[in-house]
C-alpha cells in the first residue's frame, strides 16, 4: 500500500548543506560555524532568522529571487550592446526555465549566489575598465571578496577569465591575417 505524500515545503526550501543552521548561529552572534563552509552564504541567509520561523521558507525564497533578479540585471547590462531585446528575452527565458537554474532558485545552493556575484564582479570590473571610476573597482572587489568567503575556489575565477581573454585576443590576432587574404 502506497503512503500518501504530504509535501513539506518548509523542509524542502530550507534543507541544505548546513547553511540554514550556520545562518542561525550567525544571527545569534556565533560566527564559529564548526565546518569548512565559508561564511559568505550563511551571512546572506542570516536575516532569515530575524523573522518568525513560519516565514523562513518564504524569506529564503525572496532572497533567492533577489539574486535571480541580480543575475538577469547583470546579464542585461553585459549583453545590451551585443544582443537585441528579442535575443536577450529568449536567452533569459532559456536560463530561467533551465532545470538546474530552477533547482538553484528553490534550494539553498551556493551556485545561484555565486552566479550573481560573478556577474556583478565582471560587470563592475568592465565598468571600471571603461570609465576608470574607482568606486566601480571597489564594488567589484567587494563582490570578489564576498565570493571568496562564499566559496574559496572562486579565487581562481579572475585567473581563468584573464587566460581566456588573452587566448581570445591572441586567437583573433592570429586569424585576422588569414581571413583578410
Amino acid at each position: 500500500m502506497r503512503k500518501s505524500a504530504n509535501p513539506n515545503y518548509s523542509d524542502y526550501l530550507l534543507r541544505d548543506d548546513g547553511y540554514y543552521q550556520i545562518a542561525y548561529n550567525f544571527a545569534q552572534g556565533n560566527f564559529n560555524s564548526g565546518s569548512v563552509i565559508g561564511p559568505g552564504l550563511p551571512l546572506i541567509m542570516a536575516p532569515i532568522h530575524f523573522f518568525p520561523v513560519s516565514w523562513h521558507p518564504f524569506i529564503r525564497f525572496i532572497i533567492s529571487e533577489i539574486f535571480v533578479f541580480c543575475i538577469l540585471l547583470c546579464q542585461s547590462e553585459l549583453t545590451k550592446n551585443h544582443l537585441t531585446d528579442k535575443e536577450y528575452f529568449l536567452g533569459s527565458l532559456f536560463v530561467i526555465i533551465h532545470p538546474t537554474f530552477l533547482h538553484w532558485t528553490f534550494r539553498t545552493s551556493v551556485d545561484l549566489y555565486l552566479g550573481a556575484m560573478l556577474g556583478g564582479f565582471i560587470l563592475f570590473f568592465l565598468k571600471y575598465f571603461h570609465t576608470g571610476k574607482i568606486h566601480h573597482l571597489l564594488f567589484a572587489s567587494c563582490l570578489f571578496i564576498l565570493s571568496i568567503f562564499t566559496r574559496p575556489s572562486f579565487i581562481l575565477i579572475p585567473l581563468v577569465l584573464l587566460i581566456t581573454a588573452i587566448t581570445i585576443v591572441n586567437l583573433r590576432a592570429l586569424l585576422k591575417p588569414s581571413i583578410l587574404k
